[in-house]
């Protein structure tokens, strides 16, 4: 099975790849498999139901380890570089693979020492943790917490994605008080 890559919203998310598959009755796997991802080395597998309803589930993780990316996934707009000393990532998604409603995926991802680095000015912003949880129900793709948390500058956030476009949420600043003073004038 190969894909020529991925996109949403016009954005590029993944780049082309190829796997062998397994005929299993009456399923057929995608054995577990590496890839690289934005910098992040992710294993994958996944299974669909070839028999009756075409059901598919598909796992992810990316191991505990380092990261540099030369852009933001889902973000590219923001022209921001990540570092992080350490980030796990660990993810499924599966349902009735011709119904969108049915689809149930839950992403969680830890990152310790991050650093995000403006392209064009060169400013760098440092957050001791950071974190995502996400789920999707039908349709809607929930965050259900977002955090990047450092002693003088955190972002808290949640939000939802519902299938016809809409989007709400809530994104919570914390800040010392010099932080604050620029970002009240901002």
């Amino acid at each position: 099975i190969e894909c020529d890559g991925l996109a949403l919203g016009g954005q590029v998310l993944g780049d082309p790849w190829q796997s062998r598959v397994e005929w299993r009755r009456p399923l057929l796997l995608l054995p577990s498999t590496e890839f690289e991802w934005e910098g992040l080395l992710v294993r994958s597998e996944g299974s669909i139901r070839m028999r009756g309803t075409p059901r598919f589930l598909i796992k992810m993780e990316a191991p505990a380890g380092p990261v540099r990316m030369s852009r933001l996934p889902m973000a590219v707009w923001s022209g921001m570089e990540v570092e992080a000393a350490r980030v796990h990532m660990q993810g499924s998604l599966g349902g009735t693979l011709t119904s969108l409603a049915s689809w149930r995926g839950d992403l969680k991802v830890n990152a310790s020492r991050l650093g995000l680095t403006h392209m064009g000015r060169g400013d760098k912003m440092e957050f001791e943790h950071g974190s995502l949880t996400a789920s999707l129900r039908g349709g809607a793709l929930q965050v259900i917490d977002t955090r990047l948390q450092s002693e003088q500058l955190s972002f808290l956030g949640n939000g939802v994605i519902v299938p016809d476009g809409r989007v709400r949420g809530v994104l919570r600043v914390v800040a010392d008080h010099d932080h604050a003073a620029v970002l009240t004038r901002f």
